[in-house]
């Protein structure tokens, strides 16, 4: 849920340059631009992981019952996958 809370603003291009709050690289530091589009981008990646988070952990409590831990397991595998930290090389020519 906090993915999907923090991706909104990022989508919505709400968020100005920063120090604490975004995608922090030198292209997106340099240029309001590429941190609006940049973030944006990001900001959606976040979203589908945040969804794929919750749904996975409610399909696992669904499915299991009363065994409290695999949804933590599952949302925590989905959380440490490679996928959910790259940021998909974003530079300025991507945007």
């Amino acid at each position: 849920g906090l993915f999907i809370v923090l991706a909104v603003p990022l989508m919505r291009r709400k968020v100005p340059r920063n120090s604490w709050y975004g995608l922090r690289i030198p292209d997106t530091l340099e240029d309001d631009r590429v941190w609006f589009e940049a973030n944006a981008r990001l900001g959606r990646e976040t979203l589908w992981s945040g969804l794929a988070i919750v749904v996975a952990a409610s399909v696992a409590a669904f499915a299991l019952g009363d065994d409290e831990e695999l949804p933590v397991l599952v949302a925590s595998g989905l959380l440490a996958s490679p996928r959910s930290w790259d940021p998909g090389g974003f530079r300025s020519a991507d945007v």
